[in-house]
């Protein structure tokens, strides 16, 4: 991969790389080189630390609103569940782990236990307030698009 990572993949329809027929991709992939620092997007508290069939090794946090982050294909995962996680917190080291073709993070956005395009919803999660205390969910929104959102997961 490039010295900055790149998005690999898109959130859509693609041809599944393992199985070679169309294929949903509820994520974005953000490629890079083993053991990566992979950050948290927002402040939250991880629900789920461990494997999973096809994701690997997955990291899941649930923020404010009802917004769930998924990290997958960890090469290890740095936090455990009930762990409370501030906002660009190192939580894994990338790798290739589960059905994987080479390293990256498998970013998945969830709102309400359903999945969204995550480079869309990244900026809500960042900007928006909680409806309880009206305090924002991060300290900054992305402002520049596709890479800010990339920097904000993935020291590049």
């Amino acid at each position: 991969p490039s010295k900055k990572g790149y998005l690999s993949s898109d959130y859509g329809e693609r041809i599944h790389p393992f199985f070679k027929e169309k294929h949903f991709h509820k994520g974005v992939d953000i490629a890079h080189k083993t053991e990566t620092d992979i950050r948290s997007l927002a402040a939250g508290e991880v629900t789920f630390s461990g494997k999973k069939y096809g994701y690997g090794n997955l990291v899941e946090i649930s923020h404010l609103n009802g917004y769930v982050t998924r990290y997958a294909h960890n090469n290890r995962n740095l936090v455990k569940k009930g762990d409370l996680i501030k906002k660009g917190q190192i939580i894994a080291k990338m790798g290739s782990t589960g059905h994987s073709t080479g390293p990256h993070v498998h970013l998945e956005v969830l709102k309400n236990k359903k999945q969204s395009n995550a480079i869309g919803t990244v900026r809500k999660i960042l900007s928006e307030k909680d409806e309880y205390t009206g305090m924002n969910a991060a300290h900054a929104c992305c402002r520049n698009g596709h890479l800010a959102i990339l920097k904000e997961i993935v020291d590049i």
